[in-house]
């Protein structure tokens, strides 16, 4: 289908393509990041992930209007007076799928089936556990750029709620304890086991990619930033999800990628900035060591 004139294009159809599949969480892991790759410099596809991911977000906030939902996007779609345009048509498709996804759970709970491999983002399920994690790449050249990433933890300090606070808050801040005191491993668990109280959390997302890439867990670390950022966090929280992931990319010895994120938190002006600054200067610096 012709996209209207103002509508940017997608540079690479054969990775634009991944972007359904994707934004629904279902895309390996080599999939996912060859499409993360690719939204770094295509516009088109990063507009399009950012309304399908409010889309998906909402519809899973209310399972029980998705058929509603659906039959009302239907009839807009097919209404004669307006041609659907590429970005109207993928969000339709995301909203048809995972309705069905929705509808499947209202009827077979989670509970009575294996949990997925991998999270899912209508589902807002967390990442699987690594029981063993990915080592960053050994190769000279790769170990230049790995031995570049941060190891320092983002912060956080521990509040104490006054009065009648929220149980979940209150469970939130005793999780955090361990990651406050540096013991990433009790954090990662702790974490990892809130992630299933509170999927709609940024912070508990946030915190897991901390500790989990405090401990090498690279590639749970990986999937925790992705739930974040699909979540549409606030400006704060998505500069510090982009400093993660920027800090993972080094770690895997691709500093190219590791540098596209540092520039786009310092375009957004809004965290993190001193921090992406001194690491761009610290790649810089590495990349004129012989």
């Amino acid at each position: 289908m012709k996209p209207s004139e103002s509508e940017p294009l997608c540079t690479d159809l054969s990775l634009g393509s991944l972007l359904l599949p994707y934004a629904l969480g279902t895309l390996d892991e080599p999939s996912a990041q060859r499409f993360e790759d690719h939204v770094l410099t295509c516009t088109a596809c990063r507009d399009e992930l950012t309304q399908a991911a409010k889309s998906l977000q909402t519809l899973s906030a209310n399972r029980m209007t998705i058929v509603q939902r659906l039959q009302e996007n239907i009839v807009k779609q097919t209404a004669p007076s307006r041609r659907p345009s590429r970005v109207t048509w993928l969000l339709a498709a995301a909203l048809g799928l995972a309705a069905i996804v929705a509808i499947l759970l209202l009827v077979n709970p989670l509970s009575d089936h294996k949990a997925p491999d991998k999270p899912q983002v209508a589902q807002q399920q967390p990442p699987p556990a690594d029981t063993a994690a990915q080592q960053p790449a050994t190769d000279p050249e790769a170990a230049r750029w790995a031995a570049v990433a941060t190891t320092a933890k983002l912060p956080f300090a521990i509040s104490t709620p006054r009065g009648d606070g929220d149980p979940k808050e209150e469970r939130f801040q005793q999780a955090m304890q361990p990651y406050v005191a540096g013991d990433m491993p009790a954090a990662e668990t702790q974490l990892q086991r809130l992630s299933k109280e509170m999927p709609d959390k940024p912070e508990v997302w946030l915190y897991l990619a901390s500790s989990a890439y405090l401990n090498n867990h690279l590639d749970l670390a990986a999937a925790a930033v992705r739930q974040g950022l699909s979540m549409d966090p606030r400006s704060t929280r998505k500069a510090e999800f982009r400093w993660l992931r920027a800090n993972l990319e080094l770690k895997k010895g691709n500093a190219s990628q590791a540098q596209a994120w540092l520039h786009i938190i310092l375009k957004d002006n809004t965290a993190m900035l001193t921090e992406s600054q001194d690491l761009l200067n610290k790649i810089q610096a590495a990349a004129q060591t012989p």
